[in-house]
């Protein structure tokens, strides 16, 4: 017998990632209902460095 745990399914995985997705989701919402603008500028500012840095970037190295 082995003692690894089971695998999780495709459809868990997909369900998981979803449910994360939409909690993201509902805090970027509530910071915008909260009009928390200095969390939003960093948030924003993350991104940016990111997807469109040169060194790093995720859309520029496509």
């Amino acid at each position: 017998m082995s003692s690894e745990p089971p695998k999780p399914s495709g459809q868990d995985t997909v369900k998981k990632t979803t449910e994360e997705l939409a909690k993201f989701a509902q805090w970027i919402a509530g910071l915008i209902y909260r009009r928390n603008w200095f969390t939003l500028l960093l948030l924003i500012d993350a991104l940016l460095i990111l997807f469109f840095t040169s060194g790093g970037g995720l859309l520029l190295n496509f």
